[in-house]
């Protein structure tokens, strides 16, 4: 189960990051990081680690990382 919501995750990612337009930029687009208030020092440095990736390399790989961070720790709008 847990499998499968991140493989629609994924895909939905996937998806999304051939949706954008030539004029902008998907490092443009990608959210801040989130108001950590629950969150351990380690899924906190996981966060940081897949954004600065994502950023430097905004492949579908990179920004999909990120996108199942979101989602797993029930970031939703910036999934």
């Amino acid at each position: 189960m847990v499998a499968e919501s991140l493989v629609r995750a994924l895909t939905a990612a996937l998806a999304l990051a051939t949706v954008f337009s030539a004029c902008e930029r998907t490092v443009d687009r990608l959210p801040a990081l989130p108001a950590f208030t629950h969150e351990n020092a380690i899924s906190i440095a996981r966060f940081r680690a897949a954004d600065v990736r994502a950023r430097k390399d905004p492949s579908a790989e990179n920004v999909g990382r990120l996108g199942m961070l979101y989602h797993a720790y029930q970031f939703q709008p910036e999934a």
